[in-house]
């Protein structure tokens, strides 16, 4: 009797075991494992080094136009409107005449157009781009843009860089709507007016 009753007492014990043992090895594979938390991206970012060259009929000649735009460390580092951190960029357009000579070189950065940019952003955005957008006798236009550097977003100030058949430059912000208050203002390069002046006054006097 005494042995019938060990044995009753070994199988409920193994029994006992292999289901804690089974319970044990469900809960394993169905145990949801904890997802990682995103890390914060604290890189600085940089937009693409973008190369554009085009040969242009104007004033009964022919221009070549050359748009180098590159991100650059001598800026400060804006925020896309997500926190994301990037470099601001410098765009240089370079017009050579026919003969190669150079009728007009100059590097933008955001600070170029600062008189018609909103607080916002002068501190935030970023020089987006400079592109060629037609001519008129008198003159050559490129559009341009300062904003959020997040492609996706279309939170920017347009504006329209004119050049006159002088070499020299004005802007203003464009006529396109955007949701942004603004300066609506045109700045103009009038250095060439005081060359001028200068050389009719010294022709004047000979």
């Amino acid at each position: 009797m005494k042995r019938i009753y060990t044995l009753i007492l070994t199988a409920a014990a193994i029994t006992l075991t292999a289901g804690c043992s089974k319970e044990k090895k469900d809960s394993e594979y169905y145990k949801i494992p904890k997802q990682a938390e995103t890390p914060a991206d604290t890189a600085v970012h940089a937009m693409e080094v973008h190369d554009y060259e085009e040969v242009v009929a104007w004033n009964n000649s022919q221009y070549h136009l050359s748009i180098h735009r590159v991100a650059i460390d001598s800026m400060p580092v804006v925020h896309t409107s997500e926190g994301v951190k990037y470099k601001d960029n410098r765009i240089r357009i370079k017009i050579l005449r026919r003969d190669s000579s150079v009728f007009f070189n100059q590097a933008f950065t955001k600070n170029s157009f600062k008189d018609i940019l909103t607080p916002q952003f002068q501190k935030e955005g970023a020089l987006l781009n400079l592109v060629y957008d037609g001519s008129d006798n008198d003159h050559l236009f490129f559009a341009g843009s300062v904003g959020d550097p997040d492609e996706l977003s279309d939170e920017m100030i347009p504006l329209k860089l004119i050049v006159d058949r002088y070499g020299k430059y004005s802007y203003k912000v464009d006529e396109i709507d955007t949701h942004n208050d603004r300066a609506d203002t045109t700045f103009i390069d009038d250095s060439y007016l005081k060359d001028e002046e200068d050389r009719i006054k010294n022709k004047s006097n000979l």
